[in-house]
């Protein structure tokens, strides 16, 4: 049964990609609008991140990522939520129309009490697209979710990857870049469209690169160690447990390594493409399968034989 529904914004166009993070009653979660970014030329909506309570759906704040009088700033994944500092940490999108906030293709750091802005740090300035753009900008959102992890000199660093395969790490108390490493060392820039989330174990950073290359930094920056670009379009967020890191890939292949080396372990089919993510859980490990083009996904489910 229903236990309680809450609208987060009403205007047309918008839609909810970014998946929900509860913190004891307090629930977070972005807004976007990724058709409207898409099909309607007029669009107008500002990104949002909101807050409600976790058992009766009470709206607690709402918090634009764009001041009034600007659009885009979209929310399409996961907030990083610091507890014992009380912030969280989202990535946005571009905008849609001049002139482009400064709180685009950014990332922002909010109270999660109040939903204040605390900081930001934009990446890309001036950029704005739509798909009916008569000059588009570089289209290079935060499409991934932000990792927090101690850096080389113990300070703690937020770090997330830009669509442009440029991962970024920032003081999480000024929010200044402290480093920034391309995170892919294949040099095809024709279609810089990175949006997997990564994955930090307490010693290394793991992600996937659009071009199905995987790799692994370490908390200064340097990569530990990289794959070959597959060619197949990747799209999907990492998982890491128990010295293994897994990856999807769209074409339908469910990859696991070695954490510390990069070295194939397994690539097991799922029959279908895919888009979505990976959770570990119970000695199994889960995977969705399905795409936009491909609506009727299902639950894939592995576990290793005894």
């Amino acid at each position: 049964r229903t236990l309680w529904q809450t609208v987060l914004v009403d205007q047309s166009g918008a839609d909810l990609y970014s998946s929900p993070v509860v913190v004891g009653r307090s629930l977070y979660i972005g807004t976007s609008a990724g058709l409207g970014e898409y099909l309607d030329p007029n669009v107008r909506i500002r990104g949002s991140v909101v807050a409600l309570d976790s058992v009766t759906g009470r709206l607690r704040w709402k918090t634009y990522t764009v001041p009034g009088g600007y659009d885009g700033g979209a929310v399409v994944t996961s907030a990083a939520v610091d507890t014992r500092r009380g912030r969280l940490f989202v990535g946005t999108g571009n905008a849609y129309h001049q002139p482009a906030a400064a709180t685009t293709d950014a990332i922002l750091a909010l109270d999660t009490r109040t939903g204040r802005r605390l900081g930001a740090f934009q990446a890309t300035r001036h950029d704005v697209f739509t798909d009916r753009s008569v000059d588009p900008g570089p289209d290079l959102d935060f499409g991934a979710s932000p990792n927090l992890f101690p850096g080389s000199d113990g300070r703690t660093l937020v770090g997330e990857v830009q669509k442009s395969r440029v991962y970024w790490a920032l003081d999480d108390r000024n929010m200044r870049r402290v480093w920034s490493r391309r995170a892919s060392t294949t040099r095809n820039h024709a279609d810089l469209d990175t949006l997997a989330s990564t994955a930090y174990d307490g010693h290394l950073i793991y992600g996937q690169s659009d071009d199905g290359q995987v790799w692994a930094l370490d908390r200064g920056g340097r990569f530990r160690w990289t794959t070959r670009p597959s060619g197949l379009e990747n799209y999907s967020p990492v998982a890491t447990a128990n010295g293994v890191v897994y990856s999807i890939s769209k074409a339908g292949f469910l990859t696991a390594r070695q954490a510390t080396t990069g070295a194939l372990l397994a690539r097991m089919p799922l029959e279908a493409r895919c888009w979505g993510g990976i959770s570990i859980a119970g000695g199994s490990i889960f995977a969705v399968t399905g795409t936009d083009a491909t609506p009727n996904g299902y639950v894939v489910a592995y576990r290793p034989r005894p």
